[in-house]
């Protein structure tokens, strides 16, 4: 199967919406404050680029490495 960018960026906006629903319940905020504070972060950044495929590992490894990125900020 020829997978091409277009289904590669569906694929990390997909993976992207269920980390965000989980950092939402993790964090209990709701989904648009979880939403904007993940996508103002270097893990988004990280997600959102092909080359360092960290949208391979599944929304929960993203969670996890937003959380450690969090904490390194606090």
């Amino acid at each position: 199967m020829d997978v091409n960018e277009g289904t590669i960026g569906a694929a990390m906006n997909c993976v992207a919406s269920m980390a965000i629903e989980e950092l939402a319940q993790t964090k209990r905020v709701s989904a648009s404050e979880a939403a904007a504070e993940f996508l103002a972060s270097k893990t988004a950044e990280m997600l959102f680029d092909d080359s360092t495929k960290l949208w391979w590992e599944g929304p929960s490894a993203i969670v996890d490495e937003y959380l450690k990125e969090s904490m390194r900020w606090s």
